[in-house]
């Protein structure tokens, strides 16, 4: 754990201002993640809507062989420059670029709640293309999540208000969240087993907002104690034989 702290704290010095803020909110998610990973030279990773590549940066530098796929090419240079092989590839519709059994891991890292049309067409191709025995890794946010259940006890909608929604792309916004009994049966349906899950309180950042706010302070509270109300899920799934 201390040594992915002192990794993490690298992105520092790639990352813009703009995304600094993201690092500052999700670097206990990042630091999960990698924990759930046995990191080495001979691992090959697979980073499924990569994105802007904060895990690959980090994976990269602690010597896997990492690859990254998103939907847009728009940071393919910053890829090319700390060599990290990318490929643009829209994994709603298109089988993923590579052979069968290519991967050790496979990480959908805040990606899944992002798909607009289909869930089981990608889940399919991580199985295809993970080694035996590989393991898919996916982190989303909690449907269940304590506040917002409060929000809905209160009228309200658990999603963007709506101009901030329809403004942003279909794949910039969070079109379906899921439950861990959900991802489980999704998983399970497409070739998954052995699952080890977890309930993460993942926005390190809001302890800032929650010192002024004593609401947050409360529902922070309760999630120590009651994990199925915290805000993300993680789980790692093995490939079934």
């Amino acid at each position: 754990m201390t040594y992915l702290k002192k990794e993490i704290k690298y992105l520092k010095q790639i990352l813009t201002r703009e995304e600094i803020k993201y690092y500052n909110f999700h670097k206990k998610r990042y630091l999960d993640i990698l924990q759930s990973i046995h990191i080495n030279k001979n691992v090959k990773i697979l980073d499924l809507g990569c994105s802007n590549g904060h895990l690959l940066l980090i994976l990269k530098k602690l010597g896997a062989d990492v690859c990254g796929v998103d939907y847009t090419d728009k940071w393919k240079e910053r890829f090319k420059k700390y060599g990290i092989m990318f490929k643009k590839c829209n994994i709603e519709s298109d089988p993923l670029p590579y052979l069968d059994d290519t991967f050790d891991y496979v990480m959908m890292n805040e990606v899944i709640e992002h798909l607009v049309k289909e869930i089981n067409l990608p889940i399919k191709e991580c199985k295809r293309i993970l080694k035996k025995n590989g393991k898919l890794i996916i982190s989303t946010p909690n449907a269940c999540e304590l506040g917002k259940r409060l929000l809905f006890l209160l009228g309200k909608n658990i999603y963007w208000d709506i101009n901030t929604f329809y403004e942003r792309g279909i794949y910039e916004r969070h079109n379906r969240e899921f439950s861990m009994d959900e991802l489980k049966f999704i998983l399970k349906i497409n070739g998954f087993s052995k699952f080890k899950s977890k309930y993460l309180s993942s926005w390190e950042g809001l302890r800032q907002i929650e010192k002024n706010n004593p609401l947050a302070t409360i529902i922070s509270m309760i999630q120590k104690i009651f994990p199925k109300f915290r805000s993300n899920l993680l789980i790692i799934a093995n490939k079934s034989n």
